[in-house]
């Protein structure tokens, strides 16, 4: 859900998304992530047996230097990493393919193959969309926010905004417990929030009642999303 999720890419990093860990109510579930894991698996597997029918192409003293030197060089980066996202491997992953493409030199591309790009394609573009257009959303918001008053310190407008304009004021960092996601109502959320007197999320919460919102078009589905400033309710 850090990148890749139901009908779209990108952290919604928020609080009732990031921290809280509410289900967004577009989220298809956990069929999407069987289906995806099966997926992956698969491709995974079929990527590694094609390696290992033209392992013949790494006779070239120049070539298996160079393929010694990058998964050297990206090892090294990711073991000295103390939390690891699989998407670390996609800097390496573009080589992967180009090997594989002029190892085997196809002399045609299968039908299920363009299939399978297009499908790929249209929801990588239609996913960044959606995601630029959430941001554009989301700062539109907090400007709008803090031009009608609202300090810094009184905003939870997500890890990006309370990063930006409060992290090295405040001179703090969360541990391990702080970051795990779950019900926790009672607690401010974990990036450098001091006041969390306006909440940005994408639902309402218990104790809030809504201020403002911000909407966006969407293309995945198509119709339109929305960003909804919450104010602390004093009676809640």
């Amino acid at each position: 859900t850090n990148i890749v999720r139901d009908f779209g890419v990108g952290p919604l990093t928020l609080r009732d998304s990031l921290f809280l860990g509410l289900p967004s109510s577009l989220a298809i579930g956990r069929p999407f992530e069987f289906a995806l894991t099966a997926v992956a698996c698969v491709s995974s597997a079929l990527l590694a047996t094609t390696f290992a029918q033209v392992r013949g192409a790494l006779r070239s003293p120049a070539v298996r230097f160079a393929a010694a030197a990058t998964a050297a060089l990206f090892a090294g980066s990711l073991l000295q990493s103390r939390y690891y996202f699989d998407r670390y491997t996609l800097a390496f992953l573009p080589f992967v393919v180009a090997t594989v493409v002029l190892a085997t030199r196809p002399q045609r591309v299968p039908r299920t193959a363009l299939i399978a790009l297009a499908l790929v394609a249209t929801f990588s573009v239609a996913g960044t969309h959606d995601y630029m257009q959430w941001n554009r959303a989301r700062w539109f918001a907090l400007e709008r926010l803090e031009t009608s008053g609202a300090s810094a310190r009184q905003i939870d407008g997500g890890f990006e905004y309370n990063a930006w304009r409060l992290a090295a004021e405040l001179g703090t960092w969360p541990s391990d417990d702080d970051v795990r996601p779950g019900p926790h109502f009672d607690r401010k959320s974990w990036w450098w929030v001091v006041d969390d007197r306006w909440t940005l999320t994408m639902s309402d919460l218990p104790g809030a009642a809504r201020a403002s919102a911000a909407v966006y078009r969407r293309w995945l589905p198509p119709g339109h999303g929305t960003v909804t400033v919450l104010v602390r309710d004093p009676e809640g």
